[in-house]
């Protein structure tokens, strides 16, 4: 025998709002999953974005050095100098101090030719970097090695002991720059 509800309008109610209230579970579940899901692919996106960017810099940065290096060794078989593989001119980091020049590198300047700089084609690359890891202002470094006859890293003293420079070996653009040297 079936079971027969004592008020049958009282058992459609329950029933009714048992249904809305799974329903509306469902739909809270639903909402919170979505929203979940679009906050995670947002962050996706951004780290993407991050990514691509982080890719794009050091693919230019790797291209700029790349340049660097190959123009060295063009000055180097044009110019017969020694071997610069250690020497790479870059751009220097905020307020980083020349050993040499005691200024910061991105000014640092020599006193009897203020507007020189290494490479006329890249004078943002005002700093120079050795082997070793120490860095210098470009011009610099470059009248320490004229001055002293020396390819030694003035701070840790690597390098080429002796050498002696001729002007025809140095670019046109520096020529009269050390000529006093």
């Amino acid at each position: 025998m079936p079971h027969t509800p004592a008020n049958p309008t009282l058992e459609w109610r329950r029933r009714y709002l048992h249904s809305v209230w799974r329903l509306r579970r469902q739909q809270r579940l639903h909402a919170f999953t979505t929203k979940k899901m679009t906050k995670t692919q947002l962050k996706l996106q951004r780290d993407i974005s991050q990514l691509k960017n982080d890719l794009r810099r050091a693919t230019k940065g790797l291209r700029a050095q790349e340049l660097t290096i190959s123009a060295q060794q063009n000055v180097l078989g044009q110019y017969k100098l020694p071997s610069y593989s250690s020497f790479r001119l870059c751009t220097a980091r905020h307020d980083e101090v020349c050993p040499l020049s005691l200024g910061t590198i991105e000014t640092s300047s020599l006193p009897f030719a203020p507007d020189a700089v290494y490479n006329p084609s890249q004078p943002q690359h005002t700093c120079a970097e050795l082997a070793c890891g120490h860095r210098f202002s470009s011009m610099w470094l470059i009248y320490h090695f004229v001055k002293n006859s020396t390819f030694r890293c003035p701070v840790c003293m690597t390098g080429a002991k002796h050498f002696s420079f001729r002007m025809a070996d140095f670019p046109e653009h520096l020529r009269p720059i050390f000529q006093h040297a």
